[in-house]
Protein backbone atom coordinates (compact mmCIF):
# COMPACT_ATOMS: atom_id res chain seq x y z
CA UNK A 1 0.00 0.00 0.00
CA UNK A 2 2.78 2.77 0.69
CA UNK A 3 4.15 2.19 -2.60
CA UNK A 4 0.82 2.77 -4.47
CA UNK A 5 0.54 5.68 -2.11
CA UNK A 6 3.70 7.40 -2.97
CA UNK A 7 3.18 7.05 -6.28
CA UNK A 8 0.10 8.56 -6.23
CA UNK A 9 1.50 11.65 -4.60
CA UNK A 10 4.40 12.08 -7.01
CA UNK A 11 2.53 10.45 -10.30
CA UNK A 12 -1.01 11.38 -9.27
CA UNK A 13 -1.59 7.65 -10.21
CA UNK A 14 -4.62 6.30 -8.70
CA UNK A 15 -4.89 3.03 -9.89
CA UNK A 16 -5.08 2.27 -5.96
CA UNK A 17 -6.76 -0.60 -6.22
CA UNK A 18 -3.86 -2.75 -7.50
CA UNK A 19 -2.80 -2.68 -4.12
CA UNK A 20 -6.06 -5.39 -3.35
CA UNK A 21 -4.90 -7.21 -5.89
CA UNK A 22 -1.62 -7.43 -5.26
CA UNK A 23 -2.00 -8.37 -1.59
CA UNK A 24 -4.28 -10.85 -2.47
CA UNK A 25 -2.33 -12.54 -4.94
CA UNK A 26 -0.08 -12.90 -2.59
CA UNK A 27 -1.87 -13.91 0.42
CA UNK A 28 -3.46 -16.53 -1.76
CA UNK A 29 -0.10 -17.86 -3.12
CA UNK A 30 0.63 -18.26 0.88
CA UNK A 31 -2.41 -20.32 1.45
CA UNK A 32 -1.26 -22.86 -1.66
CA UNK A 33 1.68 -22.86 -0.01
CA UNK A 34 0.10 -24.35 3.10
CA UNK A 35 -0.61 -20.89 4.98
CA UNK A 36 -2.59 -21.60 7.99
CA UNK A 37 -6.44 -21.34 7.11
CA UNK A 38 -6.87 -18.90 10.71
CA UNK A 39 -4.18 -17.11 9.71
CA UNK A 40 -5.00 -16.76 5.96
CA UNK A 41 -8.40 -15.50 7.10
CA UNK A 42 -7.27 -13.60 9.89
CA UNK A 43 -5.12 -11.62 7.29
CA UNK A 44 -7.60 -11.18 5.06
CA UNK A 45 -9.51 -9.18 7.63
CA UNK A 46 -7.73 -6.99 9.10
CA UNK A 47 -6.34 -6.19 5.06
CA UNK A 48 -9.84 -5.09 4.29
CA UNK A 49 -10.58 -3.22 7.07
CA UNK A 50 -7.24 -1.04 6.52
CA UNK A 51 -8.05 -0.91 2.83
CA UNK A 52 -11.33 0.38 3.43
CA UNK A 53 -10.50 3.49 5.63
CA UNK A 54 -6.91 4.60 4.34
CA UNK A 55 -6.63 8.19 3.09
CA UNK A 56 -4.51 7.22 -0.30
CA UNK A 57 -3.67 11.04 0.16
CA UNK A 58 -2.02 10.58 2.87
CA UNK A 59 -1.05 6.88 3.77
CA UNK A 60 2.49 7.52 3.37
CA UNK A 61 3.12 9.60 5.28
CA UNK A 62 1.24 8.51 8.35
CA UNK A 63 3.54 5.31 9.75
CA UNK A 64 3.09 3.56 7.33
CA UNK A 65 5.33 0.80 8.89
CA UNK A 66 3.36 0.99 11.81
CA UNK A 67 1.62 -2.59 11.65
CA UNK A 68 5.11 -4.19 9.99
CA UNK A 69 6.82 -2.74 13.41
CA UNK A 70 4.45 -3.96 15.94
CA UNK A 71 4.21 -7.35 14.47
CA UNK A 72 7.79 -7.68 13.73
CA UNK A 73 8.23 -6.88 17.47
CA UNK A 74 5.57 -9.38 18.35
CA UNK A 75 5.90 -12.49 16.29
CA UNK A 76 9.75 -12.47 16.93
CA UNK A 77 11.36 -15.36 17.74
CA UNK A 78 13.10 -13.58 20.87
CA UNK A 79 12.57 -14.95 24.84
CA UNK A 80 9.70 -11.67 25.80
CA UNK A 81 11.76 -10.80 28.74
CA UNK A 82 14.45 -9.92 26.03
CA UNK A 83 12.36 -8.49 23.59
CA UNK A 84 11.30 -5.99 26.47
CA UNK A 85 14.61 -4.27 26.18
CA UNK A 86 14.95 -4.08 22.34
CA UNK A 87 11.54 -2.96 21.58
CA UNK A 88 12.45 0.62 21.07
CA UNK A 89 15.58 -0.30 18.98
CA UNK A 90 13.26 -2.63 16.82
CA UNK A 91 10.55 0.28 16.38
CA UNK A 92 12.89 2.58 15.66
CA UNK A 93 14.88 0.97 13.18
CA UNK A 94 11.52 0.09 11.05
CA UNK A 95 11.12 4.50 11.24
CA UNK A 96 14.77 4.51 9.66
CA UNK A 97 14.39 1.98 7.29
CA UNK A 98 10.85 3.80 5.94
CA UNK A 99 12.98 7.34 5.73
CA UNK A 100 15.48 5.63 3.69
CA UNK A 101 13.03 3.95 1.46
CA UNK A 102 10.72 7.18 1.05
CA UNK A 103 14.20 8.46 -0.51
CA UNK A 104 14.69 5.96 -2.80
CA UNK A 105 11.37 5.76 -3.74
CA UNK A 106 11.22 9.59 -5.01
CA UNK A 107 14.07 8.29 -7.10
CA UNK A 108 12.49 5.87 -8.66
CA UNK A 109 8.94 7.16 -9.39
CA UNK A 110 10.96 10.03 -11.22
CA UNK A 111 11.28 6.91 -14.39
CA UNK A 112 7.86 5.65 -13.97
CA UNK A 113 4.90 5.58 -16.28
CA UNK A 114 1.44 4.72 -16.20
CA UNK A 115 0.84 1.89 -18.84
Amino acid sequence: MQALCGIQKEKNFLKTDQANKIFFEILNTEKANGMNLDAYENASKEFNSRYSKINWSTYYNSHPFEHSSNALYKWAPIADELKKLDKEIVLNSMILKWNNIQKDFKKLVNNFEEN
